[in-house]
């Protein structure tokens, strides 16, 4: 399984249409993309969306790339001789076998390791142990089942039991009834509560945490300054908000705290005087 920002290949063996996990690779432009590196931008109900093209992918048409500085481990069973994915595997390369190395960089798809100038192929190591974070989560909706979310590595520290993630419904939220859990993906913890909740690889990740700042700490663009919400869109969320004591839209910032979106809200809660604000923080 992929997360939201990771670099991937498309595998250059499939087949124009073969189905691979319910997704059909079509004889068209979607082809052409076979053997390409690309970058993993949306997850929904097992697919992946990638930066790069308009197509929906299955986690059977994908693979891994390894990144520069990982350390990864070169099979036992390499034969020298052999071709692995579109490079050969020669007799200098032997000592390496079953050992842990370090991805130097990545130049078309292949490998440099930390020593020798050699290509290597994601045939030629080993898979391994992935570390899976996972959430616990219910609706807010009464009646609704609980879920499980994966966590992005990146959000782990800002994600924990009580806190509210925005779901696809602005009206609703989702919130987590347990802290984050790690383990290894094949593990029976996670495997038995993936199977009890009904869920299936890949999970659907957490994008947007809410959480309680200071008002001061939000940092408000240039381009928001220079334009400024009309007196009719910010009379409207002062008396929703003067109603209801509480936003008709969200304040939504990034990992730095800079504004993405509710500049109106924004405005409104300094014309309340409000110290702190619940704010939505995009991490992908």
């Amino acid at each position: 399984m992929f997360q939201i920002g990771q670099k991937v290949r498309i595998k250059k063996d499939l087949i124009p249409g073969n189905t691979y996990g319910g997704i059909t690779l079509f004889p068209g432009d979607m082809k052409d993309w076979r053997g390409a590196i690309v970058t993993v931008q949306r997850i929904e109900y097992g697919y992946y969306a990638v930066k790069e093209n308009g197509f929906w992918w299955s986690e059977e048409m994908l693979e891994r790339m390894y990144l520069p500085g990982e350390k990864v481990k070169v099979r036992q069973d390499l034969i020298v001789g052999n071709k692995y994915g579109d490079e050969t595997f020669i007799e200098s390369m032997t000592h390496h076998k079953g050992k842990h190395v370090t991805i130097k960089c990545v130049i078309d798809g292949k490998y440099r390791i930390d020593e020798g100038s050699w290509n290597w192929t994601n045939e030629m190591f080993e898979s391994s142990d992935i570390k899976l974070n996972i959430v616990i989560v219910k609706h807010d909706i009464p009646g609704l089942d609980e879920y499980i979310f994966e966590v992005p590595n990146n959000m782990v520290p800002f994600v924990k039991k009580g806190s509210k993630f925005q779901v696809d419904s602005k009206d609703h939220v989702a919130i987590a009834i347990s802290d984050v859990i790690t383990e290894d993906i094949t593990c029976d913890i996670v495997k038995s509560l993936i199977a009890k909740m009904g869920g299936h690889f890949p999970l659907t990740q957490v994008c947007e945490v809410a959480q309680i700042i200071q008002l001061n700490e939000i940092i408000i663009p240039k381009s928001f300054k220079k334009s400024p919400p009309s007196a009719g869109k910010i009379a409207k969320c002062y008396e929703y908000y003067k109603n209801n004591k509480k936003f008709d839209r969200d304040i939504v910032v990034d990992k730095g705290r800079v504004l993405i979106d509710g500049y109106v809200a924004y405005l409104v809660a300094k014309m309340f005087g409000l110290k702190k604000v619940e704010i939505i923080s995009k991490y992908n």
